[in-house]
């Protein structure tokens, strides 16, 4: 899909703790929306990209959601969009798996 049109929805938390790391960790969602001559491809995924061991999850780069859909008219594809957003946020929106205290 090179060359073809695309918007990316994207939400991304970066962090160091100064005591241990070096580099910053991140939590990102996205949803990226592509226009194609077929049809709008979707991809939406969260990626933790962590320096070190956090939580239940070892120090690397991890994709725990991932959901694709191609050939979408853009009423589907605003509807895939949406039902992902409430699903990754639903589900992914608990930061205590990183061994992280959300704030209020």
């Amino acid at each position: 899909m090179d060359g073809s049109p695309q918007v990316t929805l994207d939400h991304a938390i970066t962090w160091m703790d100064l005591t241990r790391d070096q580099e910053l960790n991140e939590y990102r969602l996205a949803v990226t929306l592509t226009f194609t001559g077929v049809g709008i491809a979707v991809e939406a995924f969260v990626r933790f990209d962590l320096e070190r061991d956090m939580g239940e999850w070892p120090t690397g780069v991890h994709t725990p959601y991932r959901q694709h859909a191609d050939g979408l008219g853009l009423d589907e594809a605003l509807a895939f969009v949406e039902a992902r957003v409430e699903e990754m946020c639903r589900r992914y929106d608990d930061v205590a798996g990183l061994g992280l205290t959300p704030r209020d």
